[in-house]
């Protein structure tokens, strides 16, 4: 390390979704925070992380995970049951105002259809802008990208890449590392054509001039 930098800070989010057998293990060391989203503590104590704050209306945990959590010091953080975000939102309010660099969020997906799309879709909420945050779950990895902007994948040869528009369209979309790759083109909502795309590197390049999209990378092993 040099100059002023300041070590990266990094927030590993356990929400109450199913947790893919082929997820990789979560690691956390002394500059990561640990958030569990109700009941999504048991997916981080499963893990062997404690976590440093849960939040929600806690009618989802666990009694014995929840005095696990209460015994070890982690900061309990109880809203209403009627309240107005699900508890994974509140988990990423929480992350963003921390002021980390990169938010991984666990166990997001499976079960509910509409809690699935809408864990999916606080991937565009205004904390995504500047923060790097993406959903985990078994070899999947899934961000969203919002134009002017250029992304850099790390992978490996014969991983999949699907970019999915979700506003009107997405202009001067550009991919490079890829098996097909496209120059500034112009990708409709509800296309298909950057669906099940796939590396030819080891890394790959997407550009976006203008336009939000669902970044899906799934690794081959």
């Amino acid at each position: 390390m040099t100059g002023n930098r300041q070590p990266t800070k990094r927030a590993i989010i356990f929400a109450n979704g199913e947790w893919d057998m082929e997820t990789p293990q979560p690691v956390a060391d002394s500059r990561t925070r640990v958030i569990a989203a109700d009941g999504g503590a048991r997916h981080a104590l499963a893990c062997g992380l404690l976590p440093d704050l849960l939040v929600g209306d806690l009618d989802s945990i666990d009694p014995e995970d929840l005095s696990v959590c209460q015994q070890n010091g982690c900061e309990i953080r109880t809203y209403p049951s009627d309240k107005e975000q699900t508890d994974l939102e509140l988990a990423l309010q929480a992350a963003s105002d921390a002021g980390v660099d990169e938010i991984d969020i666990y166990a997001a997906l499976g079960g509910r259809i509409d809690q699935q799309l809408a864990n999916l879709l606080l991937l565009v909420r205004p904390w995504a802008a500047v923060v790097t945050t993406r959903i985990i779950s078994g070899r999947q990895q899934i961000q969203a990208l919002r134009g002017p902007a250029q992304l850099k994948i790390d992978g490996a040869v014969g991983d999949t890449l699907s970019i999915l528009p979700l506003s009107t369209s997405l202009t001067g979309l550009s991919l490079a590392g890829t098996v097909w790759p496209l120059e500034n083109q112009t990708i409709k909502h509800g296309s298909t054509r950057t669906v099940s795309n796939r590396f030819s590197a080891s890394e790959c390049f997407v550009g976006l001039r203008r336009g939000l999209a669902l970044i899906v990378h799934i690794c081959k092993e």
